[in-house]
Formats: C-alpha cells, structure tokens, sequence
C-alpha cells in the first residue's frame, strides 16, 4: 500500500480496506 496515492485510486484504496476489514473482522 504505496503505491496508491493518485485521487480515485486512494478512494478504491480506502474501500477496499474497509471491505477486507470486514471480512476479516467477524
């Protein structure tokens, strides 16, 4: 996660995130 730094693509970044925190959060 470095690489992910350019307006939309930090946006699909961020939910991303949230999705894998969800799956992996039960």
């Amino acid at each position: 996660m470095s690489k992910v730094k350019k307006g939309r693509g930090y946006v699909y970044s961020i939910q991303y995130h949230i999705v894998w925190c969800v799956k992996y959060r039960r």
